[in-house]
């Protein structure tokens, strides 16, 4: 353990490929060195696209409630389970996307996040991209009928398109052209992501902020996917894992080992904590 004092008087972090390894698990040395900030009353705040249910299901790790950040940004919530803001598309822009998309033949699967529901389509139950997602996640969605949902007046939080890596930009690409003023980005290889116009993660980190009486530049935060990058750019330092996207990588301040590699907690290490 070094005797450096810690610097910064937050930490937030992205889950997936970040602090969890690839294999979906949690880095226990990190939670170690979160715990221990803990309980010197630095902040901590899990900052992720996930649905909420895939963020609480980790917080049986650590030793204190910890407010998070869902929905790349859309929805934030504090230590309490008070809500600072909850961000939705309206119903009629939803079945617009849906519509666009089934037009395009996009491949993979699309789902439909809204509070703490996760819905797939019915006839994509055996899809291969969707199982993937509930191994990965240990969840399972609704099965349920889009058009239905957004008939019956459904404003979800967000859409998560999943495919094979190598369509992921031609996915972002139909999905830019019907957007809007929606909010498109890509979560990770695999994934793209639509959400409501001016959504991202540093909204929620600034939210965030404003509730612990911080400022953005007392917070340290660590990231990998290209939906990291506001939330990196716009906090005090900006740490990428070494499995970080290129223009992750290159936007950030500093650089750590891999998520695989424990990186959060490798980094963490060189202060006492």
């Amino acid at each position: 353990m070094s005797s450096n004092p810690f610097p910064y008087k937050a930490i937030c972090s992205d889950l997936d490929l970040t602090l969890l390894h690839s294999d979906a698990s949690i880095s226990q040395p990190a939670v170690q060195l979160l715990n221990r900030a803990l309980a010197r009353g630095i902040k901590v705040c899990l900052v992720s696209a996930r649905h909420p249910l895939g963020i609480t299901l980790y917080q049986p790790y650590f030793n204190q409630p910890l407010p998070y950040v869902a929905y790349n940004g859309g929805l934030a919530v504090t230590e309490e389970g008070r809500e600072l803001y909850n961000y939705t598309i309206p119903a009629p822009k939803a079945r617009q996307i849906w519509e666009a998309a089934l037009a395009s033949g996009i491949p993979g699967t699309m789902m439909v996040y809204a509070q703490a529901n996760w819905y797939a389509q019915a006839a994509d139950k055996e899809n291969p991209y969707l199982l993937k997602e509930e191994n990965y996640m240990g969840l399972q969605p609704i099965l349920a009928d889009f058009k239905e949902l957004f008939q019956a007046g459904l404003q979800p939080n967000k859409f998560l398109f999943s495919s094979d890596p190598s369509a992921s930009l031609a996915i972002e690409k139909v999905l830019l052209e019907h957007a809007g003023q929606l909010h498109v980005c890509r979560s990770s290889q695999w994934s793209v992501d639509v959400m409501p116009h001016g959504i991202d993660k540093a909204l929620g980190v600034k939210a965030m902020a404003r509730h612990w009486g911080l400022r953005l530049e007392e917070i340290l935060a660590f990231g990998d996917s290209a939906n990291d990058l506001e939330m990196l750019r716009s906090v005090g330092w900006g740490v990428a894992v070494a499995n970080a996207a290129p223009e992750v990588a290159a936007a950030a301040n500093d650089h750590t080992l891999s998520n695989n590699q424990d990186g959060v907690a490798r980094y963490l290490e060189r202060w006492e904590l």
